[in-house]
């Protein structure tokens, strides 16, 4: 595959788009099918994007187990904050041991036709986390987007005249983008709503001021998805053409 980098990051913007206007799947979908359009095969444009979604999503979860060990009033999470702990600590555990056993279980998994892709898809994570890129991945990619967002949060909190701490801010992230995540509904809209105002309404915040943080932040979200649409409309999705072929 010979796609420049340009092109990745148009390919990208434009399921970052698609995932506001339908179910989050959908965009991981529609940005696979981008990168075939620019010469990758199927196997490695969906391979690409679950990989890339499970690093934002294993980042997350660390994140947030983090933030719910800091003081703050929102890390109750209506009682529900040792469970919440739990859960995330599992999973985290779990991920750490898949990624090493991962390459003592590529073997087995090769000798049967229907778990060859899990085989291959256990060597690129591996290879992708382990690999001289991965630092860069995990910590100045991956930590600088959920930084940023959650200083969105913050952003909008302040501006609606919401005393949030960054703690704070860093909890209202973990559930509102957790939700987003689900595939069960449009960018999270009605979701993240429904979540937000039960969690800050435990912590005197009226019913119409939550609501409104939470819509208010949904459409910062969709507003900064907007360059994906004109990439959809303007970019030529093509491979590109060898230096060869476009020196003559």
């Amino acid at each position: 595959m010979r796609a420049t980098r340009t092109a990745m990051i148009a390919a990208t913007a434009v399921g970052v788009f698609f995932a506001q206007v339908l179910p989050s799947v959908a965009g991981d979908g529609v940005r696979a099918w981008l990168l075939v359009r620019l010469g990758s095969s199927w196997h490695n444009a969906v391979t690409s994007a679950v990989i890339d979604r499970g690093v934002g999503v294993g980042l997350m979860i660390a994140l947030g187990f983090i933030v719910l060990l800091l003081p703050s009033g929102l890390t109750a999470l209506g009682g529900y904050r040792d469970v919440v702990l739990v859960v995330y600590g599992a999973l985290i555990l779990a991920g750490a041991l898949g990624l090493l056993v991962a390459p003592k279980i590529v073997l087995p998994l090769t000798r049967w036709r229907y778990s060859r892709w899990f085989a291959t898809l256990a060597t690129d994570v591996h290879r992708v986390l382990f690999g001289s890129k991965g630092p860069v991945i995990l910590s100045s990619i991956g930590c600088l987007i959920h930084a940023l967002t959650i200083g969105i949060v913050w952003s909008v909190g302040r501006a609606q005249g919401l005393a949030l701490p960054l703690s704070d801010a860093a909890i209202l992230f973990t559930v509102m983008i957790g939700i987003v995540l689900l595939p069960i509904s449009i960018g999270g809209w009605g979701l993240r709503e429904l979540a937000v105002v039960s969690l800050l309404a435990t912590h005197g915040v009226a019913v119409e001021r939550a609501l409104l943080f939470s819509v208010c932040f949904g459409l910062a979200l969709a507003i900064g998805s907007l360059p994906g649409a004109l990439a959809w409309l303007l970019y030529p999705f093509a491979p590109a053409r060898p230096s060869a072929e476009r020196a003559g």
